[in-house]
């Protein structure tokens, strides 16, 4: 087994969910149980629920002044660092002070990028923090914006653990269709365009079923959600699901994932990879990656509500598309995605 190699998992792991703190806590179970790793935890998390995600306050000051000056003590020359950094807001300033002082104690430093924006970032001053550290990125995107950093730069893509159990997926027999919208509610990431959707399908009659979860990160938007609940009855909104296993019945009772955040805001969403793990098509707006699902048949871009409209119609009516549709996702995540293999690929990189 070689010696266990101690390692500083900067990552955020306590607060509200996102998208990275539940990549981060897969990666940090798998890394701690290859027994290769005595991971030692450098919690990055400063909401403390959904609606500050993103905002200032004093107290999130004074949380970090604590984080970095416990970090200051802790890293020690050659030490293992693996960072998260946040490419926007006061979270920025926060991981470019702790890759300071990570790169000041000379630790072998691993940095993994899960966001949009660190190009506008790139100056004199980056180029010099960043010269010589490891850099992950998650999409082709990241690597050809980002390609001016002198760092080693390696492009994993995420990857999430299997919980879709069998290779075959339910088939889809003409009751109510059942779509369900998976993202926490803020305007970037569709809430505008999801109301607008809803009233059409109440205004078009159509036979289906709506499913909300997330949590509310703009408190406006609350109100506005309860009275389209009101009104429609086809729709239903659960609240955040933090938990996996109520997460993948949601997954698996439902028949389409709508993914309508703003064209090009999302990275490399997740709740892609967890949609087709469970067999689910995808209608999502323009993404870096969305090509890649649908080449595959697996869902639809548009551009506009309307377009939804047409797709959920013609599918209400089409037994045998839509189940086609959710066989070719639930084999497009068997045939793309191996967690272990992205754990290994990691793991290589943080030992370099």
């Amino acid at each position: 087994m070689g010696n266990i190699i101690k390692l500083y998992f900067c990552f955020p792991i306590g607060g509200p969910n996102n998208g990275v703190k539940i990549i981060s806590g897969f990666i940090l179970k798998f890394l701690t149980d290859s027994r290769r790793f005595d991971a030692r935890i450098i919690d990055t998390s400063q909401a403390t629920d959904y609606t500050n995600f993103g905002k200032f306050s004093l107290r999130k000051v004074y949380n970090i002044l604590r984080l970095l000056i416990t970090s200051l003590s802790l890293v020690k020359k050659a030490d293992c660092v693996y960072l998260n950094i946040t490419p926007s807001g006061i979270a920025f300033y926060r991981d470019i002070i702790l890759l300071m002082i990570c790169k000041f104690k000379r630790a072998n430093i691993t940095v993994h990028l899960h966001a949009n924006g660190m190009e506008r970032n790139i100056n004199f001053f980056t180029q010099r923090l960043f010269k010589n550290i490891k850099l992950i990125v998650i999409n082709k995107n990241q690597l050809k914006v980002l390609e001016s950093l002198p760092s080693t730069i390696f492009m994993v893509p995420n990857s999430l653990p299997d919980n879709g159990g069998e290779d075959e997926v339910g088939i889809y027999t003409n009751e109510k269709l059942r779509l369900l919208f998976f993202s926490n509610l803020s305007k970037e990431k569709g809430v505008d365009l999801l109301l607008r959707l809803i009233d059409l399908i109440a205004l078009n009659n159509i036979s289906c079923e709506v499913n909300i979860c997330g949590g509310i990160m703009e408190k406006s938007y609350e109100t506005i959600i309860l009275k389209s609940i009101e009104k429609n009855t086809f729709v239903r909104y659960h609240g955040a699901i933090d938990n996996e296993r109520l997460k993948s019945e949601f997954f698996s009772k439902n028949d389409m994932l709508l993914f309508l955040s703003d064209p090009y805001y999302e990275v490399s969403p997740l709740v892609y990879i967890e949609a087709l793990m469970n067999g689910l098509p995808i209608i999502t707006t323009k993404q870096v990656v969305a090509d890649e699902f649908v080449a595959s048949e697996c869902g639809y871009i548009i551009v506009h509500e309307q377009e939804i409209i047409s797709i959920i119609q013609n599918l209400r009516d089409n037994a045998s598309s839509l189940s086609r549709l959710k066989k070719n996702s639930r084999q497009l995540y068997i045939s793309n995605y191996n967690f272990q293999s992205y754990i290994d690929q990691i793991t290589t990189i943080i030992l370099k």
